[in-house]
């Protein structure tokens, strides 16, 4: 089980929000909404353990939580190597991750989103939607217990978009706890709670914790 406890981010002027508090179980689908600038990014960053926000206080089943060996991460800046090939790239995943991709895995990864026939095309001559499929196949690969999520449908045509929602709902099913933002709806998918932010409003600035922060 994730918890998260006493989470705040503040930018110069007020707080995004405060005193959050959230428990995500093996198997929870969980979307995080809000306008736009409300922290959505900033939150996953902060469990990502990316932020220089100091978050609060987070466990993993209880214990301090090490990022780096529990969860996947997608940003929505995919930042890729424009100059790497798709085989560079999931050799990246392989390597950062540190796990052994089966010919299986790779292969039915590939062939999800489309990308069997590009081993060898470097990322720049890919188009945007290309792209953000090869940034989730870091989810098929790398297994790790949470899922951050950050917009993961950009530019995801519609086919896409039901392969991905295909794809938490098998991760779901299989234990994975996962969070995500989405400013548009992915279907079909499990049944998941929503975190509005708006429901830790933001306020005038309570500290000296000023920082900038991304959506």
């Amino acid at each position: 089980m994730l918890e998260l406890k006493n989470f705040s981010a503040f930018t110069s002027t007020s707080c995004l929000y405060d005193s959050l508090h959230l428990q995500v179980e093996p198997g929870d689908v969980v979307r995080v909404v809000g306008p736009n600038g409300a922290g959505k990014s900033t939150l996953l960053k902060q469990i990502a353990q990316l932020s220089f926000i100091k978050p609060g206080d987070i466990q993993w089943k209880g214990a301090h939580f090490q990022a780096h060996y529990s969860l996947v991460y997608l940003d929505h800046k995919l930042g890729f190597f424009q100059d790497s090939t798709v085989l560079e790239v999931l050799q990246l995943y392989q390597r950062l991750y540190q796990v052994n991709l089966s010919d299986d895995s790779l292969s039915s990864s590939l062939s999800r989103w489309g990308l069997d026939e590009l081993l060898n095309v470097p990322v720049h001559h890919l188009s945007r939607g290309m792209q953000q499929k090869l940034a989730l196949t870091r989810f098929d690969l790398c297994q790790r217990p949470l899922w951050l999520m950050d917009e993961p449908a950009t530019a995801l045509d519609p086919l896409a978009v039901k392969s991905l929602a295909e794809m938490i709902s098998q991760a779901s099913d299989a234990g994975v706890s996962i969070i995500f933002t989405s400013h548009q709806c992915l279907s079909p998918l499990p049944q998941y709670r929503e975190l509005n932010l708006k429901d830790f409003p933001m306020l005038p600035r309570r500290s000296q914790d000023a920082i900038q922060w991304e959506d």
